[in-house]
């Protein structure tokens, strides 16, 4: 599980499993989780616990490191397009 970018209380991660889906992140903070699609935009997935503070505030994050956050992905799994 690759931690590829840390914000404040926000660790985003992927796993070595997910290869077979198009490149996400995921988030976690405490017990609260989250999955993000960084392409073809950043879209949340999934949001099991962060408040809506917390949602805009990992979007904006997620939007400010895409580049980063995308290249980390195709780092670990290779570019497949």
């Amino acid at each position: 599980m690759p931690t590829v970018l840390r914000s404040g209380p926000y660790s985003f991660h992927f796993y070595a499993g997910d290869e077979k889906e198009r490149p996400h992140i995921h988030v976690r903070s405490g017990s609260n989780k989250a999955k993000l699609w960084i392409v073809p935009e950043i879209d949340m997935v999934r949001n099991e616990g962060f408040r809506k503070v917390d949602v805009n505030r990992i979007i904006r994050i997620a939007r400010e490191n895409r580049e980063h956050l995308l290249g980390e992905w195709y780092a670990f799994f290779g570019d497949r397009t």
